[in-house]
């Protein structure tokens, strides 16, 4: 049997294919900013000259399905994360660019893991001259996520130390795990200068050093022009510590005197007194010591 087909009768069947066109371009270099464990996002404008831009940012954890979102069609370049952020996690963050409806697609970050990539800032040092000594007491750095010491499972310091003038010949001393120590044999009133970095062994990694403490030192030679007090004695009574003395032997009258204490890490505290007891409330030191209240020793000395 034959057919015959009419022009008439044939159809033609056009299939439309849209394809979504990604009309933005991404935000330009990425990156992660992390100091001390805070975790800043920030990123370039995307190259467009469009206005009106915003943008949305993202992370997501090794142990998360997906990405949360922290920041939302803002128009700063920025984006803190550090609220979200373990020391000990895994994250991969990302941002895209939005106008009106239009999205760019993700511009994403490498894994970042905050306590091996922080950068760890300089800590805080005091100086103290005393007997041609220099004393230094360290303090970390504060941490925006947990201390610095539940971070890390050691934590040293490398430092570095010199006569003002003399930089080029400083005396390096590295991964001293004290954070209370004497420089010694230093030239007598002469000023030095010191600066510290936190050292983490287990990364083989370094801080940013601390800002110049410079002291000048004093004398090793002391005077014996008044004779010392006598008879000097610590009062304890239900934890009460009172330093007591007597006058030293001399006729001369206004004697003051000077009452300090000293924590078995280092010099902790000074109070003046013209009485001849001083009570002492030392701020604690069992975190520095590492052991409990009962483990404290105290050694006390008074100056004329």
């Amino acid at each position: 049997m034959a057919y015959t087909f009419l022009p008439e009768t044939c159809f033609l069947v056009i299939l439309s294919v849209s394809v979504v066109l990604a009309n933005l371009p991404v935000p330009k270099n990425v990156r992660v900013i992390s100091i001390n464990m805070g975790v800043i996002l920030e990123w370039d404008r995307p190259n467009t000259s469009l206005g009106n831009l915003t943008y949305t940012a993202e992370y997501r954890s090794s142990d998360d399905a997906g990405f949360s979102t922290v920041c939302r069609n803002q128009t700063e370049r920025r984006c803190d994360f550090t609220q979200g952020i373990h020391p000990f996690g895994i994250y991969v963050f990302q941002v895209r660019a939005e106008r009106r409806g239009e999205t760019s697609r993700w511009a994403k970050t490498k894994e970042f893991l905050p306590d091996q990539e922080t950068v760890i800032g300089g800590p805080t040092v005091r100086l103290v001259s005393r007997e041609g000594n220099l004393e230094m007491d360290i303090q970390d750095p504060v941490m925006k996520v947990k201390d610095l010491i539940e971070i890390y499972s050691t934590v040293g310091y490398n430092i570095r130390y010199w006569k003002e003038g003399e930089e080029d010949k400083a005396t390096v001393m590295n991964d001293r795990q004290q954070n209370s120590l004497v420089l010694i044999q230093l030239e007598a009133l002469s000023r030095y200068c010191v600066q510290v970095q936190v050292f983490i062994g287990e990364f083989e990694k370094t801080g940013e050093f601390s800002q110049a403490t410079c002291e000048t030192t004093t004398t090793d030679v002391v005077l014996a022009n008044l004779p010392v007090p006598k008879n000097v004695r610590v009062i304890s009574i239900n934890m009460g510590v009172i330093l007591e003395w007597d006058r030293p032997n001399t006729s001369l009258g206004n004697l003051t005197y000077t009452a300090e204490y000293r924590c078995s890490v280092g010099l902790r505290g000074c109070f003046q007194s013209n009485a001849g007891n001083c009570c002492y409330q030392p701020e604690p030191c069992d975190a520095v010591i590492g052991g409990p209240a009962e483990t404290w020793r105290w050694t006390f000395k008074t100056l004329l």
